[in-house]
């Protein structure tokens, strides 16, 4: 009996558009493209394959979240969440709410919390994929000048969620109240 070579063990596997693509291509011009059917679980290989590239993909994700938050654009930064998301800040002062639902919501938080910043960075900022593809673990160091000259410097903590389409669908996160309750004095 002839044996198979990888892609004829992997033609069952694979649904009618996806072989008739594939079938179409030449093969001097190879898809570099992953799809659901590619990195179904064929092997271990193929799952951490598709597991890498879904942590490189939302750690891209929270780098341009950071990027966009410190240039204050939040009508780009919006469109990194789910339509559906979640922020969760289980020891948030009374001025800041514990929970925030849906992007409109967080959009709208987010934009009246920006209007008092005349400068914002996140210095030193650590992104740490987790086990789970779906979670990153973050730390960030805020470092601003609000509009009434005031200092602001934190320090949080968060776990970043990510949904299939590899927007943010929730955040828990933890930081120390007492800077937003008593901003530092303008240096």
């Amino acid at each position: 009996m002839r044996r198979r070579g990888p892609l004829l063990r992997q033609v069952p596997r694979m649904r009618g558009a996806v072989l008739r693509d594939h079938c179409r291509r030449s093969p001097a011009a190879p898809s570099m493209e992953l799809s659901e059917e590619w990195s179904s679980p064929v092997g271990q290989e193929s799952r951490h394959l598709s597991d890498e590239l879904t942590r490189q993909q939302n750690v891209a994700t929270l780098e341009a979240y950071f990027r966009l938050l410190s240039d204050l654009d939040l009508d780009a930064w919006i469109e990194l969440w789910a339509e559906r998301c979640v922020i969760e800040a289980p020891y948030a002062p009374p001025s800041i709410p514990e929970l925030i639902s849906g992007r409109a919501a967080v959009y709208e938080f987010y934009r009246e919390q920006a209007a008092g910043y005349a400068r914002l960075s996140f210095p030193n900022t650590v992104l740490q994929p987790m086990a789970d593809p779906g979670r990153v673990l973050a730390r960030w160091y805020p470092d601003g000048e609000l509009t009434t000259g005031a200092g602001y410097r934190n320090q949080n903590v968060g776990v970043f969620e990510f949904d299939a389409e590899g927007k943010i669908k929730r955040l828990t996160e933890y930081f120390d109240p007492a800077p937003l309750t008593t901003p530092a004095n303008p240096s």
